[in-house]
């Protein structure tokens, strides 16, 4: 039977109404519950703001969604928090992951940096720069040898394996022989990758040397022409 409570309390076909001043309850015991809307649609319907002074806990793979645009959060295993309906995630205030996590792009983070990226990656920045103040350093020495160091170094053109894409570079491995400090291996995956940006030292370096055997050659030549 109907249960009434309040002094304008009104019955539900089968359910109960509550009524305090201008708060409604209306709960339906056929399968489903409904807070501020008289036709629930789901097992607990609320049309309002929801205050949980505690855990929100899902079983399966569900989670929060929104039935107005679409998107939302889940989880499938025990690995991801992922992003349902194909939503892309917008943070307006920048993103902290904390000094011992990561953000993986493309291919998750299968290695042991803060960012890694999987695939092609396009920047709309107009330069970058990299920390380099005398302050910070010590043990500052000038380069020698470079231009025979750079001459070892091979040129390459190849194909990615992974989709086959055309590139230029070099090779990790022939790089590390000559300057391995200009060559990282990731703890986890063992692969190898080149600082690219920091081969511009030796290369200054090694136009220098060439510049001056130039210069010398010069010398060498304007002195046999005045002997003619």
């Amino acid at each position: 039977a109907p249960v009434n409570v309040g002094t304008t309390a009104q019955v539900k076909n089968g359910g109960l109404s509550v009524n305090a001043f201008t708060a409604w309850l209306d709960s339906y015991f056929a399968g489903k519950v409904g807070i501020g809307t008289v036709s629930p649609a789901y097992k607990l319907d609320v049309n309002g703001d929801v205050i949980n002074n505690g855990w929100y806990r899902s079983q399966g793979a569900t989670g929060w969604y929104s039935e107005s645009y679409g998107g939302g959060w889940y989880m499938q295993d025990s690995t991801w928090i992922r992003s349902y309906g194909s939503k892309p995630v917008y943070m307006s205030n920048g993103l902290d992951t904390g000094a011992a996590s990561g953000i993986g792009c493309g291919g998750g983070l299968g290695g042991s940096y803060i960012l890694q990226v999987c695939g092609s990656a396009g920047v709309g920045a107009a330069a970058f720069y990299y920390t380099s103040d005398s302050s910070l350093k010590k043990d500052i020495v000038n380069l020698d040898g470079s231009l025979e160091k750079v001459l070892k170094l091979q040129g390459v053109s190849f194909s990615w394996k992974e989709d086959g894409s055309k590139n230029i570079g070099v090779i990790a491995q022939d790089v590390e022989k000559i300057y391995p400090e200009l060559v990282n291996t990731d703890k986890k995956t063992g692969l190898k990758s080149v600082e690219y940006g920091n081969l511009v030292a030796p290369l200054i370096e090694a136009i220098k040397e060439q510049q001056k055997q130039i210069d010398e050659l010069r010398v060498e030549i304007d002195s046999l022409k005045s002997f003619r």
